[in-house]
């Protein structure tokens, strides 16, 4: 829906609306990349609280998973508005 609104620039209920109709019509699709997603995302973060654990100073470590907390969730914001924008416009986004 957020990608919906900022790329249509339209009202919410028709954001709702398109997002739905693209999320059934794409189901499986949809669920493979959110899932992919998660698991990138989790990579992440576990690469981080590893290297926090590693670290002997408590604020390094948290500094470390701050940081690779902060990488997943750029790339989650990223891939979801591309993933919207290719389905939605086209293979050439």
């Amino acid at each position: 829906v957020p990608q919906a609104l900022a790329l249509e620039q339209s009202t919410v209920k028709k954001a709702l609306l398109n997002s739905w109709q693209m999320a059934v019509k794409r189901f499986w699709q949809v669920l493979l990349f959110l899932i992919i997603l998660s698991a990138v995302n989790y990579a992440l973060v576990w690469i981080g609280s590893g290297i926090a654990d590693l670290l002997v100073d408590d604020l390094l470590g948290i500094i470390a998973l701050a940081i690779f907390w902060a990488i997943s969730l750029a790339f989650a914001g990223i891939a979801m508005p591309l993933y919207y924008a290719e389905k939605k416009l086209g293979k050439n986004v």
